[in-house]
């Protein structure tokens, strides 16, 4: 008897309704679901490692970020997103994919971001990925300027740090008016470096009068606010 026919006798022997009941149960998190609102905050792994020759907030990671977000969004079918540093926040408000299961959300969106990304820059980089649960259009609003404001800290400090050599990192307001008295003024930076930038979802016409969707890129958080209020369901 031949290898091969060797290994199919043993494959046809195994009982697949039992063992399939078996593993499935024990799959972790195949239960969990998540009902709109609800953020998906991918984050960059050893991207400062990995992009080390890139400069820091580099417009071609920056854009290369921004396309992920946007094929995530299509994929999802998700309103809107949120891009600042090495993080993807994508907003799902009104509609949720794959029956919100919490398992296909976050894989599918890592795998998405990470083959996106790696594709643009052509280096391999992965993303991890969770579902942040959100309760109203307040707690959509104060989500993306929480990650605004962690964003514009990380900012500051990572040029402050480099700048001074300094170990300790003083707030906020003492690190800008510190940078700026060496000639460095935050408010004269790009607005997508320091504040990130918003995508949003608008209906547009295509040819023979089809109605499809596209994907509006928008400096800052602001437009990404603005889109989540209009998505959120009322009532």
């Amino acid at each position: 008897m031949s290898e091969l026919h060797n290994a199919i006798d043993i494959l046809m022997r195994v009982q697949v309704r039992r063992l399939d009941e078996v593993f499935r149960s024990r799959e972790v998190f195949s239960d969990k679901r998540v009902n709109t609102p609800f953020a998906l905050r991918l984050d960059g792994v050893r991207f400062s490692r990995v992009l080390a020759d890139f400069k820091p907030r580099s417009f071609e990671v920056h854009k290369a970020l921004l396309t992920a977000a946007m094929n995530i969004m299509e994929e999802l079918g998700c309103c809107c997103s949120y891009v600042v540093s090495d993080e993807i926040n994508v907003l799902c408000l009104d509609y949720v994919a794959y029956g919100g299961r919490v398992e296909k959300l976050v894989s599918i969106s890592a795998s998405i971001a990470g083959a996106t990304v790696s594709t643009v820059l052509g280096r391999r980089l992965f993303f991890d990925s969770r579902i942040i649960a959100l309760k109203s259009d307040t707690e959509v609003s104060k989500y993306i300027l929480y990650r605004a404001r962690v964003g514009l800290n990380n900012f500051v400090s990572e040029i402050f740090h480099r700048v001074t050599g300094s170990k300790y990192t003083p707030p906020l307001n003492s690190m800008i008016n510190t940078l700026k008295s060496l000639g460095i003024d935050i408010y004269r930076e790009e607005v997508w470096k320091v504040v990130g930038t918003s995508v949003v979802k608008k209906l547009r016409i295509r040819a023979e009068d089809k109605l499809g969707w596209s994907y509006e890129v928008c400096p800052g958080f602001v437009d990404a606010i603005i889109c989540s209020l209009t998505h959120l369901p009322t009532g």
